[in-house]
C-alpha cells in the first residue's frame, strides 16, 4: 500500500522530490503515517489519542524550513467539516 501511495506523490508533487533531503525522509514519513491510521482503525482510538509520527514532523519541516513548501491549497490542513 505504501508504495502505490509514494507512486502517486511521486508523480503529483514531483517539485517536493528533487531534494535529496525531503526526498530521504518521505517514505519514513509516509509509513509512519500509514501505521498510525492502522492503529486508529485497529484499535478504535480516539482521535485525541493520535500522535504525529516523528517522521511525518521531519517532512514537514523540511518542507517548510526554508520555504520549499508547495503552494497548493489542496494541502493545507483538515480544519473539520465546514460549519
Amino acid at each position: 500500500m505504501g508504495d502505490v501511495v509514494l507512486q502517486y506523490l511521486l508523480s503529483e508533487l514531483p517539485e517536493i522530490w528533487k531534494y535529496e533531503d525531503i526526498a530521504a525522509v518521505g517514505p519514513v514519513a509516509l509509513s509512519e503515517n500509514i501505521a498510525a491510521v492502522l492503529d486508529f482503525l485497529e484499535h478504535g482510538l480516539d482521535l485525541t489519542e493520535i500522535r504525529t509520527p516523528p517522521a511525518a514532523i521531519e517532512f514537514a519541516c523540511r518542507l517548510t524550513g526554508d520555504g520549499r513548501s508547495p503552494k497548493r491549497p489542496d494541502l493545507l490542513p483538515y480544519e473539520g467539516p465546514a460549519a
